[in-house]
């Protein structure tokens, strides 16, 4: 007799830790008219806030950031030239604030459901040669989905890298493209200069004149990386 396949059975998770609440901002918010929730789950006295990235081969990979409190949402406006940066957790009732505010829903779950069995995510590691050119082509991408593409960037061995997974795969992303680059810290944004076809970090905005990919700061690399 055969065994009956437990459909109900949770899939195979990884968690990845974010360096910063601004981070988390970045990865839920579309720079448009929709924007993602984040959950949260209290374990052992302290808070959780996830934010699921969608499946890696047979992984699911779920990205979280500590918190002691949470609120009700994060109010979240990249710097401006014009505009200091917005980034809270607040209560409701929610304040006035301007159409660029983005106002990201904190949903409070009785327990993580992002438990069970921890998988190790397979992709293929491609080496690209300039990091300029790793952005570009995300910039490429993200104007083909009309949506801003990210990148994310971590430290292995004393290096920099960033990377995206979205240069060569549509639908099922196995494959992670990623380039040396030098940063003295952490940054919100690249930007790319379409007039004088030049890359470059900044945590500034919403100026004319460039196109923006969003960083995703890891607090380590993802288990996968093998770096040539």
């Amino acid at each position: 007799m055969k065994k009956k396949t437990d459909k109900s059975a949770k899939s195979a998770l990884r968690l990845v830790a974010l360096k910063s609440l601004g981070d988390l901002a970045r990865n839920v918010v579309s720079f448009g008219e929709s924007v993602r929730p984040v959950f949260a789950a209290k374990t052992d006295g302290a808070y959780a806030l996830f934010t699921p990235m969608g499946k890696l081969g047979d992984v699911r990979l779920v990205f979280f950031l500590k918190s002691r409190s949470i609120g009700d949402y994060i109010a979240y406006q990249p710097k401006t030239i014009t505009d200091n940066e917005i980034l809270e957790m607040k209560d409701a009732p929610r304040p006035q604030l301007n159409r660029s505010v983005q106002i990201i829903p904190i949903i409070e779950l009785w327990k993580s459901p992002f438990t069970g069995k921890e998988g190790t995510p397979k992709s293929e590691c491609i080496k690209v040669m300039d990091y300029s050119s790793l952005i570009k082509g995300v910039i490429a991408r993200s104007i083909e989905h009309e949506s801003m593409g990210k990148a994310y960037v971590f430290k292995h061995k004393s290096m920099t890298y960033a990377g995206s997974f979205a240069l060569l795969d549509d639908d099922d992303a196995r494959s992670f493209c990623y380039a040396k680059v030098d940063l003295a810290k952490d940054f919100g944004f690249f930007r790319y200069n379409y007039n004088t076809d030049k890359v470059e970090a900044t945590d500034t905005f919403g100026e004319h004149s460039y196109l923006y990919v969003r960083i995703i700061n890891l607090q380590e690399p993802f288990s996968f990386f093998k770096p040539e």
